[in-house]
C-alpha cells in the first residue's frame, strides 16, 4: 500500500492534525493528490505563512479560502516589507475572529503595529514594531516579545495587567528603543527571561541620553534568566517564590556616579535571597563599602556560580550557610578583593561538598583562596580545576598535590 493510501485511510480529523504540522503552501500543495484531498488543507486549524515561500497576495487567497472556524495556530514570519499595512489589518482581523490559540507574528519594523485583544490567545510571540497594546488578553500564558518598543512606560505594564494568568515572559531589547523604565510587574508571573545585551557595533557615543532603568516586581515568580548591560539602574521587589535565577550584569558604560549603579546592583543580587541556584556575573569591580549594610541571608542557596569580583565570594560564603555546590569562572579576573574571613563560614565545615574552579591561572590570591577552601571544607567529596591554557603541567601537579583522602582532585 502506498504512503498517499495509507494516509487516506484515516480520518479527516487525524489527516488534518497532520497537516497542521507542514507550513501552509505545503499543505495546500496536497491538494493535487486525489479529489478528497482537493479541499482537506482549508479545514486545517493552523496557517503558517512566510516571505521566502507566500506572497502577500496568496496570503490573501488562501486565508479567504480557508475555512476552519476556530484557528489553533497562526504563524506569519513576513520581514522583508512586501505587504501592506492594509493587507496587515485583513490578516489580523481573520486571526482574531477564529479563535486563535498560538500567535507567532514577525513583520516588517518599518510598520508600526498596534495589537488588538484577544480571547482565546494562550502564546504569543511579537517581533516587530510595537506601538500600542491590548486592553484584553485573559487567556494568555505565555508571551515573548522581541520590539522596537515604541509605547510609553506605562504601556508595557499596562499590556501585563492585560494577562491576568501569564506565567512566561521573554523580553528581547535592543539599544536605542523608546522604553527607558521597564516596569515588570505580575503577580502569576512565573519565568522571565529578560536580554538588554550591549553591542560595540551599535552603540553611540552619547550614551547618556539613554537613561535606562529596569523594575521587577513579580510575588510568584521561580525562574529568572537576566542578561542587562544597559540598564543603569537595577531593582526588584517581591521575590519571595524564586529558586533558580541567572544574572547577569554589565553596565558597560563608565560614569561619574558608578557606585550608585553597583549599589542598585547589590541590593538587586540581596534581593535574590530565597533562590536554591544561583548563577551570578558580572565585569564590574565593587568597591567593598558598598558591602557594609548587607546583612541578607541566603539559607535556600544550594548551588552558587560566581564570574564576579571575589567579594561576592565572601558575602555568600558568610550569608549562605547551606551551600553545597561552588563553581568559580574566570578566577584571575575577580580576585581583587579575596580576603581570608575571619571564622570559618557555617557552609565551608558542613555542607560545602562540589568545587569547580575554571580558568585557574596560579595567582598567589587564586592559590590562597583555594588552599583556604580546600583546608577548611569538612565535608567536601569532589574538587574540579581547570587551568587556563598557558598553565605549564609542573604548576598543575603542585595544586594536584593539595588534594586529600577524603575528596576526588582532578586537575585539567
Amino acid at each position: 500500500m502506498s504512503s498517499v493510501d495509507r494516509l487516506s485511510a484515516l480520518s479527516d480529523d487525524i489527516i488534518c492534525h497532520i497537516l497542521s504540522f507542514l507550513p501552509t503552501k505545503d499543505s495546500v500543495a496536497t491538494s493535487v493528490l486525489s479529489k478528497r484531498w482537493i479541499s482537506m488543507w482549508v479545514h486545517v486549524p493552523t496557517l503558517d505563512f512566510d516571505n521566502e515561500t507566500s506572497y502577500s497576495e496568496d496570503i490573501t487567497r488562501v486565508i479567504s479560502l480557508h475555512k476552519a472556524q476556530n484557528l489553533n495556530t497562526f504563524r506569519l514570519h513576513y520581514d522583508d516589507g512586501g505587504c501592506t499595512l492594509e493587507e496587515l489589518q485583513t490578516w489580523m482581523d481573520v486571526v482574531v475572529e477564529r479563535n486563535v490559540k498560538f500567535f507567532d507574528f514577525l513583520i516588517d519594523h518599518a510598520f508600526s503595529f498596534y495589537l488588538p485583544s484577544f480571547e482565546t490567545l494562550i502564546s504569543l510571540t511579537l517581533v516587530c514594531s510595537l506601538c500600542g497594546v491590548p486592553s484584553s488578553l485573559p487567556c494568555l500564558k505565555k508571551l515573548h516579545l522581541r520590539c522596537d518598543y515604541e509605547f510609553d512606560d506605562e504601556d508595557l505594564p499596562r499590556l501585563l495587567s492585560a494577562c491576568p494568568v501569564l506565567e512566561e515572559l521573554t523580553m528581547e531589547r535592543e539599544f536605542g528603543d523608546a522604553l527607558y523604565f521597564c516596569k515588570i510587574i505580575s503577580p502569576t508571573l512565573k519565568m522571565l527571561t529578560f536580554d538588554f545585551p550591549f553591542n560595540p557595533e551599535e552603540q553611540i557615543e552619547d550614551y547618556d541620553v539613554y537613561d535606562y532603568k529596569l523594575e521587577i516586581n513579580a510575588p510568584a515568580l521561580r525562574y529568572l534568566h537576566l542578561l542587562d548591560c544597559q540598564s543603569n539602574c537595577i531593582s526588584a521587589q517581591m521575590l519571595t517564590s524564586l529558586i533558580d535565577a541567572d544574572i547577569c550584569l554589565d553596565y558597560y558604560v563608565e560614569v561619574e556616579d558608578d557606585d550608585s549603579y553597583l549599589a542598585s546592583v547589590l541590593k538587586f543580587v540581596d534581593s535574590l535571597y530565597n533562590v536554591k541556584s544561583l548563577k551570578l556575573s558580572s565585569g564590574k569591580t565593587f568597591s567593598p563599602r558598598l558591602f557594609g549594610k548587607s546583612t541578607v541571608r541566603f539559607d535556600n542557596l544550594i548551588k552558587l556560580e560566581l564570574a564576579i569580583d571575589s567579594i561576592f565570594l565572601n558575602k555568600f560564603l558568610e550569608a549562605a550557610d547551606n551551600l553545597e555546590v561552588l563553581i568559580i569562572r574566570q578566577v584571575e579576573d575577580n580576585l581583587k578583593h579575596w580576603i581570608e574571613p575571619e571564622e570559618v563560614p557555617t557552609c565551608v565545615l558542613s555542607h560545602l561538598r562540589t568545587i569547580t574552579i575554571e580558568q585557574f591561572g596560579y595567582t598567589e590570591q587564586e592559590f590562597n583562596m583555594i588552599l583556604y577552601l580546600l583546608r577548611n571544607a569538612k565535608v567536601l567529596e569532589r574538587v574540579k580545576i581547570n587551568f587556563r591554557a598557558e598553565i605549564d603541567s609542573e604548576k598543575k601537579s603542585c595544586v594536584f598535590e593539595l588534594g586529600s583522602e577524603g575528596y576526588t582532585l582532578s586537575v585539567c
